[in-house]
């Protein structure tokens, strides 16, 4: 199959990240301490981006084994990746409250660059899947799958950098805001 050994290795990366999100929780004392309205969502984030990615990079290796040609098998993929996100962004858009997003959104120490390009993340890797799948100015190719999961996987690593700088920044005393 085309691109095994990459959506292997992203699948592993993706794990790795969700192993180390414990290392933050510990790092940053929230085990006793709990969280902010922003760390939790960042670690919310984090771990379910990860999570997405690990099914992602695994699910066309189930169709490969189904024995299907490399056109259809990633249009296939494209296709439950597609429904997968939608669910996914569904589910997100369920979990948060409007109290969530005001506090999250006035919060200083929260990038507001960084939820506007996980938005669009989500949802250029929406457009690229279901283009993929449906073959609509792409050719049912590996290429357009493996941006989008990569896409999705740079969020769950931009949420998990955000988290450490957070949580070192807190343990070290100094002002998380500066």
């Amino acid at each position: 199959m085309e691109g095994a050994s990459i959506l292997e290795l992203i699948a592993e990366l993706a794990v790795a990240l969700l192993g180390f999100s414990g290392i933050v929780v510990v790092i940053g004392g929230r085990l006793s301490d709990g969280f902010s309205a922003a760390d939790r969502s960042r670690f919310v984030t984090m771990v379910l981006f990860s999570a997405l990615v690990v099914v992602l990079a695994l699910f066309p290796f189930a169709l490969h084994h189904g024995g299907l040609v490399a056109d259809t098998l990633w249009g296939w993929s494209s296709g439950v990746g597609t429904a997968t996100c939608l669910f996914f962004q569904l589910a997100m858009r369920r979990a948060t409250t409007d109290a969530t997003v005001r506090i999250i959104w006035s919060d200083a120490s929260v990038s507001k660059a960084a939820i506007v390009i996980g938005v669009a993340s989500m949802w250029i890797s929406i457009l690229l899947l279901a283009a993929n799948s449906a073959g609509i100015l792409l050719e049912r190719t590996f290429t357009p799958y493996l941006v989008s999961v990569l896409l999705l996987f740079g969020q769950s690593l931009f949420s998990f950098v955000r988290l450490l700088n957070t949580a070192f920044r807190e343990s070290a005393g100094a002002d998380p805001l500066s």
